[in-house]
């Protein structure tokens, strides 16, 4: 899932601020899903 979402995104797309932010929030929700299924 994560490279599948992770290449559109930081393969050459430049998003808009307002698009950097709700990428960065979903990145961070995204690492913290991943910890939280690690630390099960």
């Amino acid at each position: 899932m994560l490279p599948r979402m992770g290449a559109p995104v930081f393969g050459g797309w430049r998003p808009k601020p307002k698009t950097a932010l709700e990428a960065g929030r979903a990145v961070s929700g995204a690492s913290r899903l991943m910890v939280h299924s690690l630390a099960r």
